[in-house]
């Protein structure tokens, strides 16, 4: 089982920008990611 965590502290002048990247972008690749097995989102 992998467990793929990332903890970041963000300036606040580039969180929103930040939070779009994270949940367009490089989520989609990590899931696109063969290494990829299981998934969960939860934006909460």
């Amino acid at each position: 089982m992998i467990i793929y965590n990332v903890t970041i502290n963000i300036d606040e002048t580039v969180h929103d920008k930040w939070i779009d990247w994270m949940r367009n972008k490089h989520i989609n690749d990590v899931l696109t990611n063969t290494l990829t097995m299981f998934w969960k989102q939860d934006y909460s």
